[in-house]
């Protein structure tokens, strides 16, 4: 099973969330393991809870998320302090 991960954007201008709990709805639907990191939403004005209702799983840490999946959702690509993080 295939199992996707989206981390919370960490530039200060971006406000956008590279899954809405509408898009992790589909992919529990269609069998895919969603972690979203706590808060990813946050600034799209969607909540945990939401993206919990959808079956996806909140995950306390970006770390986590890598840690637990196979493919990572994002908008902005990975910045260097990210990268240091994950590697």
């Amino acid at each position: 099973m295939l199992k996707v991960g989206v981390l919370r954007e960490i530039n200060p201008y971006e406000g956008r969330v590279a899954l809405t709990p509408g898009g992790a709805a589909v992919l529990v639907k269609n069998g895919i393991e969603v972690f979203i990191e706590e808060n990813a939403g946050e600034d799209s004005q969607f909540k945990n809870i939401e993206y919990e209702r959808t079956g996806a799983v909140i995950v306390p840490t970006s770390e986590k998320v890598v840690k637990k999946t196979e493919l990572i959702l994002k908008i902005q690509p990975l910045k260097p302090v990210e990268y240091d993080k994950y590697v």
